[in-house]
């Protein structure tokens, strides 16, 4: 064989090898900046879930602190059985509503804690209360209803 053939598929093999190392390595630089990408977007969606995880838990303690001033509002309406019926089914909606964070959900929060707070001054006055309270509670009700439905 002639040596110059012998150089030309020596240069040719080199060249090949030099090609396939750079590829290799391109490939895995590509590779670990595709890793560190991948790495910090599951950073951000771990961050999103526990974000979301904390608004739950507030969620859920909003709830519970319906539940009690509903109960506070059954100490007031003490002697009257209806209003404290009706009272307890709410509660009991309440406490078994799903406690998801949102807007929306918290505009409704926001009615009943302040619907509550005209039941409270309507059940801190004398006298017959019993339909007006009645009427507020069924709101209540309803406002409940419409929150859970948005869920």
């Amino acid at each position: 064989m002639d040596i110059g053939l012998i150089i030309g598929i020596a240069l040719a093999a080199a060249a090949v090898l030099v090609i396939v190392v750079l590829s290799v390595l391109w490939i895995s630089h590509r590779s670990k900046k595709e890793r560190r990408l991948a790495d910090r977007a599951g950073a951000t969606n771990r961050q999103r879930r526990k974000s979301r995880t904390v608004e739950v838990v507030e969620e859920r303690e909003n709830l519970r602190c319906l539940v009690r001033r509903i109960e506070v509002l059954q100490e007031l309406a003490a002697g009257d059985a209806e209003i404290e019926e009706a009272l307890r089914g709410l509660a009991d909606k309440i406490k078994y509503s799903n406690p998801l964070p949102g807007d929306k959900i918290a505009s409704y929060d926001k009615k009943l804690v302040n619907l509550l707070g005209d039941l409270k001054i309507l059940l801190s006055k004398t006298g017959d209360r019993t339909a007006e309270a009645l009427a507020l509670i069924r709101e209540g009700a309803v406002l409940l209803a419409e929150r859970n439905a948005l869920i």
